[in-house]
């Protein structure tokens, strides 16, 4: 059996019987530089190493000032921003969710940041206004996607760190994409609430004093 194969197959075993995923990572490639006869020496070196690259530290980073702005109320006041500038429009707190996570995309990167920090805001704000626990959670878990594609995009930094490419290349690619994706998530909120296919209660009117206080009150996070 040649390296490789130990490699995935002692990953695979270790992740089946129920370890964590960091351990199975660690545990398989010891046994890959045992089966190939390299110093073991070769593993602190490589972790240690690994610290050592700027771009893969962004990822944590971008993770962690997700979590910083959740627990600091910022996400709120993002959300509450949104609320001012779409809540007006048929699909009321369907579109405020799209809009908000455009927002928030631009700042951790990440759909498993964008659902840890303002999808539990928008599902809470969702469900007690009267809309279906299942659209909610639906356009939720959708509009958390456009987290890996409008920059600041952990994937695609991982990819332009081991693929070489241009990290602002591959931001600037994902930005018409992602705002895309948006716009056909907000046009679809849109029908379903003018057609009654979804049963969305009536949005709030428009307020431009509103739409300036949320955003002074956001600006910092929203220009993040």
């Amino acid at each position: 059996m040649t390296v490789g194969a130990i490699l995935f197959v002692s990953f695979v075993i270790l992740l089946c019987i129920g370890l964590p995923v960091s351990i199975s990572m660690g545990a398989s490639s010891l046994l890959a530089l045992i089966a190939g006869n390299h110093p073991l020496e070769m593993l602190p070196l490589q972790v240690v190493g690994g610290t050592k690259s700027f771009i893969l530290l962004a990822i944590p980073l971008f993770i962690l000032a997700g979590n910083i702005m959740n627990r600091g109320g910022i996400t709120k006041r993002i959300f509450d921003f949104a609320t001012a500038l779409v809540g007006w429009i048929p699909g009321g707190l369907a579109q405020v969710n799209v809009m908000a996570s455009i927002i928030f995309a631009g700042i951790s990167g990440t759909a498993v940041a964008d659902q840890a920090g303002l999808g539990l805001i928008e599902m809470q704000s969702m469900t007690e206004a009267g809309y279906d626990e299942k659209f909610a959670a639906g356009i939720t878990l959708a509009s958390s996607i456009i987290g890996p594609i409008i920059p600041p995009s952990v994937p695609f930094i991982l990819h332009s760190y081991l693929s070489g490419v241009s990290t602002a290349k591959l931001f600037a690619a994902g930005i018409i994409p992602g705002l895309f994706i948006a716009f056909l998530l907000m046009f679809y909120c849109y029908r379903v609430a003018v057609t009654g296919k979804v049963q969305c209660p009536a949005p709030e009117r428009f307020s431009f004093a509103r739409l300036v206080k949320s955003f002074k009150n956001s600006y910092l996070a929203v220009l993040a």
